[in-house]
């Protein structure tokens, strides 16, 4: 009898781990952030929304910062870095769905 009570609650806890992990993972927007260099050696970022549904986002990169919102599966301009000792890891991306951060509107094309 104990051997059946502890394999329901070992099942319990697995299930709950999936769960959880299963909502966490949905709601993270998925975007593809792809770097490169332009003609005149500074590194660019663009962001590729991956979803069907409206991203508020913005590119940031050493205090100076671009707000835009993506359509659904669209992709942003190229942003370059206004140095050329800057790196694709100085660059600092977020996007997450509009709907949660109304302020952004403004930012549509």
């Amino acid at each position: 009898m104990k051997n059946l009570f502890y394999a329901i609650k070992q099942k319990s806890a697995i299930a709950l781990v999936a769960l959880i992990t299963t909502f966490h993972a949905s709601a993270i927007p998925r975007i593809d952030t792809e770097y490169g260099y332009n003609a005149d050696g500074f590194v660019r970022v663009k962001v590729t929304n991956e979803t069907t549904r409206e991203l508020a986002c913005y590119v940031a990169i050493d205090g100076r910062s671009i707000k835009f919102v993506l359509p659904p599966r669209g992709a942003s301009r190229w942003y370059r870095a206004t140095d050329k000792r800057f790196t694709a890891k100085s660059f600092s991306v977020w996007c997450d769905y509009l709907e949660f951060h109304p302020a952004y509107q403004r930012y549509k094309r």
